[in-house]
């Protein structure tokens, strides 16, 4: 790491000057990191929320979410649930007007009419999309009805079984 002398140095400082208080440079201890390819929108809310020098609880709290919205972002645990949040992440962090949105994010925003327009195209019911995709019948009601939207884990094990919402 490029900060890795600088911190030796600094803590050899702290060793000889033990009474004497000393700041440190935060940002130059951050490690921002490379810009993430586009098709992975928590490694970019990531690197754009570093960028911008905000923590997670300061980004929430601009969007109206908690610490831990933001960081299930960041994980790719969670989707953001509207397209809103994304434009208000997207303007807040100064994000490229011109990014794309990655596929997993377009179909989880829309799960309702991607879903609809699988059953219709594949002539299929609900009851033999939960075997063909196989989870609940529950689920691909939760995400015909809107009320639940398709997970990461979700989505990336549908693609792996060859599942496509094109």
């Amino acid at each position: 790491m490029e900060h890795t002398k600088e911190i030796q140095e600094i803590f050899r400082d702290i060793k000889k000057k033990q009474d004497t208080k000393i700041e440190i440079d935060i940002e130059k201890l951050v490690n921002i990191g490379e810009l993430p390819e586009e098709n992975d929108f928590g490694d970019m809310l990531a690197y754009y929320r570093r960028l911008k020098k905000l923590t997670q609880p300061e980004l929430g709290k601009m969007l109206g979410l908690d610490r831990h919205a933001i960081k299930s972002y960041e994980h790719n645990q969670r989707f953001p649930q509207n397209l809103n949040i994304i434009k208000d992440i997207m303007k807040i962090l100064d994000m490229p007007k011109d990014m794309k949105l990655p596929k997993y994010l377009e179909v989880s925003l829309n799960t309702k009419e991607k879903l609809k327009q699988y059953l219709e195209s594949h002539n299929i019911s609900r009851r033999e999309c939960s075997i063909i995709f196989k989870v609940s019948l529950s689920c691909i009601d939760n995400w015909v009805s809107g009320r639940r939207k398709i997970s990461p884990e979700q989505y990336n094990r549908l693609i792996e079984m060859g599942i496509s919402f094109e």
